[in-house]
């Protein structure tokens, strides 16, 4: 009788039986009823600007979320998918498997009975961005021109105060999102404090009250990892002073050590690891990865602040600037803003990582995939990079150069004659005359358009005319050349002949 009253309250007050069925878990049973779903929050939880380093472990995986399942998701009806993508059901198929897997890991149970809590909890980020989408198309007078609030040209340097209320709510026209976190979800890169969670959860569940037991009343992995913590007084998040003699290794490099604390670069897996003792950063995990992908991208910046002991670590990239506690929380606005703004030492320390990070970008190949949250579409980089050389008065950069001349430029003329937008020649002609020098590779293609554009146009049409006159200024913007004069010349005998 104590055995079956023993197991009864450990099923948080249920029968046996409606322990077995609320237990029950099943992947393929889970891919078929969840795996759509899946599959959205994983895209959207790919748009947030921290993004989820796990993705990044597999490319087929991150490819088939973020590209394919991006450019149907919404639009098409149901069913194209498998057609206009051969591969689709298997790529489908692979990636909820490794999803679910992945979640599989962090359960600590034999049957696996915290594993659809964790599918739940990942999917809320459905509602969330629904909801955040809902505000964006009713408060940003630009919601029609970036589609989703992921494609919102948002400011990567940091903001002013007055973006900020009293309790540090953000108000102003900034609509990207830092993390899954946000939208009530979480990332699969947070795998081993999830599953640390998870197993303290599972140990003392015994000993909670009956209504705790059920894990279901936690509506997000925040939620849980909060209230453990504070069942078991905060035991698990240690502070350890970053020592001296870790602060001595080859591996570490100490940029400020002194009364604020100190601030350090690990430059080696190992470092991390030591530099974040008493954290539950990914980064200082079991797997390397994380520490590979991060610092692949920009310095890892560990802060040990004095007084108090805390840490936190500032990750600078094209993408914004991510900061994070000891327990891996994204740390408030208001704090955020006091690093990168008012702190005598980060925030020199972080606007100098900021500028290197854009310096060293900027001289990068073009690739037509981009290299941050923009994705296919490059142009948000590019009007980013313009907008960091007026502030440094910079000169050539090879990624704007190419993505003109090696992407933007040809796949105009490879389209039927059109000219491109207002917006298009602004920033355009903004970097040439940053450039300080003749652009010949740009000026011939543009050439080539607006020449294209003036033999399909209807001369006598004033409103025609008026945009290949606009065209040819903006072509002898970039220089006078021998073929523009004659383009001009030819053009000139044209429209009088048609006069006459």
């Amino acid at each position: 009788m104590q055995d079956i009253l023993k197991n009864y309250y450990a099923a948080g007050g249920k029968t046996l039986f409606e322990n077995k069925i609320l237990l029950e878990y099943d992947q393929a049973t889970t891919i078929s009823k969840w795996g759509d779903r899946i599959i959205q929050a994983a895209y959207i939880n790919s748009k947030t600007l921290g993004g989820d380093g796990w993705m990044d472990m597999d490319r087929n995986s991150r490819d088939f979320v973020r590209n394919r399942l991006g450019s149907w998701m919404g639009v098409v009806t149901d069913g194209e998918p498998e057609s206009r993508y051969p591969n689709y059901a298997k790529q489908r198929q692979e990636f909820l498997t490794d999803f679910l897997t992945e979640l599989e890991k962090m359960d600590p149970t034999n049957n696996k009975q915290y594993v659809m809590w964790l599918v739940k909890t990942y999917c809320q980020s459905i509602q969330a961005d629904a909801r955040h989408q809902a505000d964006f198309e009713r408060e940003s007078p630009q919601a029609d021109l970036a589609g989703h609030w992921s494609e919102w040209d948002t400011d990567l340097l940091p903001s002013d105060d007055e973006d900020f209320d009293t309790s540090g709510n953000y108000y102003g026209d900034d609509w990207s999102v830092d993390d899954p976190s946000v939208l009530n979800s979480f990332r699969l890169e947070d795998s081993e404090q999830i599953a640390n969670t998870l197993s303290n959860y599972h140990r003392i569940k015994p000993q909670l009250p009956v209504p705790e037991r059920d894990i279901n009343r936690f509506k997000t992995f925040s939620r849980l990892d909060d209230y453990v913590e504070n069942i078991m007084d905060g035991k698990e998040i240690a502070k350890p002073e970053t020592d001296n003699q870790t602060l001595k290794r080859s591996d570490v490099e100490v940029l400020y050590n002194g009364p604020l604390g100190t601030v350090t670069i690990p430059r080696s897996f190992e470092a991390s690891c030591e530099l974040g003792r008493g954290t539950k950063w990914c980064t200082t995990g079991k797997d390397s990865h994380y520490y590979d992908s991060y610092s692949s991208r920009g310095d890892l910046i560990i802060y040990n602040e004095k007084p108090g002991n805390n840490k936190y670590q500032i990750h600078v990239t094209l993408d914004g600037i991510e900061a994070r506690d000891a327990r891996d929380r994204l740390i408030p606005p208001v704090k955020k803003t006091e690093f990168t703004q008012k702190h005598p030492v980060l925030s020199k320390i972080i606007s100098a990582e900021l500028d290197k990070i854009f310096a060293i970008q900027a001289q990068q190949p073009f690739t037509s995939d981009g290299i941050t949250r923009y994705g296919s579409d490059p142009v948000g980089q590019v009007r980013d990079f313009v907008k960091f050389n007026a502030k440094h008065k910079g000169g050539v950069m090879r990624y704007v150069d190419e993505y003109y001349t090696q992407y933007a430029l040809p796949g105009i003329l490879k389209k039927s004659p059109t000219a491109p937008g207002r917006e298009f020649f602004n920033l355009m002609l903004t970097y040439a005359q940053q450039r300080g020098k003749p652009w010949p590779e740009a000026q011939k293609l543009l050439l080539a358009i607006t020449v294209g554009v003036a033999n399909s146009a209807d001369l006598s049409n004033n409103v025609e005319l008026k945009t290949v006159n606009r065209l040819t200024q903006h072509t002898e913007a970039l220089g006078s050349t021998p073929e523009l004069a004659q383009f001009k010349t030819d053009l000139l005998n044209k429209i009088q002949s048609q006069e006459q």
